[in-house]
């Protein structure tokens, strides 16, 4: 049985959760929730711990010492852990995950894509190009016992370097008919506009700041096209910026330009390859990341099996690379004649 570790001076205090209310989650989620994170719901529905952190494993991909734990999420009727399936969707992790935590760069998670009870705990790392999923604990208790309190230096709300810019399209071209090169910087750093500020707009923004004079500003574009809108854009749209880059006198830029042409002449011959490459008995990979008509496919290999996750659509399975390209369907289409449509993540 958990005993009481929330936060008592946290303003954000629900009532208590409903048995219910939990068995609807299970339902929902279709999987049995740990009895020591139900029994910290009947406390308080979710909200901030006494202590902070959790011990980072030893992982090339953690410098500090330790896992900050800002919060748990509860369960509402339409939101807390009952989220999970929009935020996996719309942040492109593995299915499987029941998220408790997290921002949308970093998450914990429920890790229950081998069980349906007594899950592991995961942390997710979904800054780089594909989410790393790291085992941080075998369970909740576990995950409960490790927690402790560290100091963590607070970041100041005007401190520039952390605070994303936010702007509307008057306030966007008026940096740009004065040319207030740091703001655009910060702009095209964090890629974050407003609501107002539809997409076609801002791709024909970047297309201008391409030729800008300042090297940051058009590196920053660059990476922006090759990292978010490569998969995005049409054929001509892209082409334009593959144009420019290619023509630009800063080498790194250049390369950019070839970086957007792997991605675009992607083939099967080359996802062959990687998966040959990191065919492996034991171990969770994954090994691409397409889009095929607006959806995002996984290819993942799985302790010597192979995956095609889809957003949408029933996970297929596979028990060698051979079959994966004998059956896998795009869409429904098989994966030879669908593969014209498809672009690289």
């Amino acid at each position: 049985m958990a005993h009481n570790i929330w936060e008592k001076d946290d303003e954000y205090k629900p009532k208590p959760v409903s048995d219910e209310l939990v068995h609807t989650a299970e339902a929902k989620l279709q999987v049995t929730l740990p009895p020591s994170y139900k029994e910290l719901l009947k406390q308080q529905n979710g909200g901030r711990f006494i202590h902070n952190a959790h011990p980072a494993p030893q992982h090339e991909d953690f410098d500090e010492p330790f896992i900050e734990v800002e919060y748990i999420e509860g369960i509402g009727k339409n939101d807390g852990i009952l989220e999970s399936e929009e935020l996996i969707e719309e942040w492109e992790l593995p299915k499987g995950l029941v998220l408790f935590s997290g921002d949308g760069h970093t998450w914990l998670a429920f890790d229950y894509r081998e069980t349906n009870a007594n899950p592991p705990i995961v942390y997710v790392d979904n800054y780089d190009e594909f989410p790393q999923v790291i085992k941080i604990a075998d369970n909740f208790d576990e995950f409960l016992e490790n927690l402790y309190t560290a100091e963590i230096e607070l970041l100041d709300e005007d401190d520039e370097e952390y605070s994303p810019v936010t702007y509307s399209k008057e306030e966007f071209e008026n940096m740009m008919k004065q040319d207030d090169v740091d703001s655009l910087y910060n702009i095209l750093e964090y890629d974050n506009y407003e609501v107002d500020a539809d997409e076609d707009w801002y791709i024909g923004k970047l297309l201008q700041l391409s030729t800008h004079h300042d090297d940051d500003i058009r590196t920053s574009v660059a990476y922006n096209i090759w990292n978010w809108y490569t998969s995005e854009l049409d054929s001509e749209r892209l082409n334009q910026f593959i144009n420019i880059f290619q023509a630009d006198t800063d080498s790194d830029i250049r390369s950019y330009a070839e970086m957007i042409l792997e991605k675009i002449s992607y083939s099967l011959e080359d996802l062959k390859r990687e998966m040959y490459d990191q065919n492996s008995d034991y171990g969770y990979d994954v090994i691409s990341r397409i889009r095929y008509k607006g959806n995002s496919h996984f290819i993942i290999q799985r302790e010597g099996k192979w995956i095609l996750e889809s957003r949408g659509e029933e996970d297929q399975h596979f028990n060698s690379i051979e079959e994966f390209f004998e059956k896998a369907t795009l869409g429904g289409i098989p994966l030879a004649e669908a593969w014209g449509d498809v672009r690289k993540l």
